[in-house]
């Protein structure tokens, strides 16, 4: 035999509980908005990777680059100004690619020492 109790609450405490369903359900409405920004995001990411990986594996064994095969993957190359003196001179030069924009590939400072 199962009992079950029934309890009004004051509408005090109701009040405060429906307050913090509200509050809670904005905060979850705001946290699906910022997810579904951030997986849209990220598909065009995936598709952007897909597009440049079929371009890419065209190229997979080159006898020698062409302007149209620089022009097919690069959109853009930025040389910076150089620093440091004569033999310690050190040009940074950024490379962006069509879909897929800058490749991170920075050496850590120990590797720039062992050189």
């Amino acid at each position: 035999m199962k009992i079950i109790y029934l309890v009004k609450i004051s509408d005090e405490r109701f009040v405060k509980l429906s307050q913090s369903y509200e509050e809670e359900q904005r905060q979850l409405q705001t946290s699906i908005s910022d997810l579904t920004e951030k997986l849209a995001k990220q598909q065009e990411d995936s598709l952007n990777i897909s597009k440049f990986m079929a371009r890419i594996l065209k190229y997979t064994e080159l006898p020698e680059l062409t302007v149209e095969i620089v022009n097919e993957l690069i959109n853009k190359i930025v040389i910076h100004k150089p620093t440091g003196t004569k033999r310690n001179r050190i040009i940074q030069i950024d490379i962006y690619y069509n879909f897929i924009g800058k490749l991170n590939n920075e050496k850590s400072e120990s590797d720039e020492l062992t050189r």
